[in-house]
């Protein structure tokens, strides 16, 4: 039996997932020890404008967020690692913020520890202005910047084995500044 929140969101029975936002809310604080939001969670979820995530999300399915049209600002209440863990198969299809801790990603210095970026981390993120990857970034997801806000450098180390189709295509047109170091 799935379990109803004080707001009319509906989540699987161990809490786990989001399977259907209230669509009276304007902003909503996930809850800790959510790690999934559900296919079409957010559909048409016209008044949603923010929405808090905790750092137990790994994973966002697909048209999570099919017809938001005003979404704003996604915060993560976790770390930049964890935050570029989730696994994105859904995108917000409109111009946002992305904040980590309270802080808007804007110069990303990839973590150490992370070796990959995700598909649709960063889509349409308008925050977003330069990135910057260590030795040990080996992949860039299909649209992990797509429809973002990069001005400025993208400095890419050598020894990547998978560029996603946005980055690739960018950097095959030189139409920014990019650097491969």
């Amino acid at each position: 039996m799935n379990y109803t929140d004080e707001y009319g969101v509906v989540y699987s029975e161990d809490r786990k997932v989001l399977l259907k936002f209230s669509k009276d809310c304007s902003f909503y604080e996930v809850p800790d020890g959510t790690e999934t939001l559900g296919a079409q969670a957010f559909k048409d979820c016209d008044k949603l404008t923010g929405l808090s995530l905790p750092s137990s999300l790994t994973k966002v399915e697909s048209s999570a967020f099919l017809g938001c049209k005003h979404v704003q600002e996604i915060i993560f209440r976790g770390t930049l690692s964890e935050y570029l863990r989730i696994e994105w198969y859904a995108s917000i299809e409109y111009g946002h913020i992305v904040s980590v801790n309270g802080e808007a990603v804007k110069n990303l210095i990839v973590p150490n520890d992370v070796d990959a970026i995700n598909a649709n981390a960063f889509y349409y993120c308008k925050s977003i202005e330069t990135v910057k990857f260590h030795p040990g970034v080996k992949k860039i997801g299909d649209d992990a910047f797509n429809k973002s806000a990069l001005t400025g450098d993208i400095i890419l180390p050598d020894g990547f084995t998978t560029i996603g189709s946005y980055l690739s295509l960018i950097l095959k047109l030189n139409q920014s500044p990019f650097q491969v170091q």
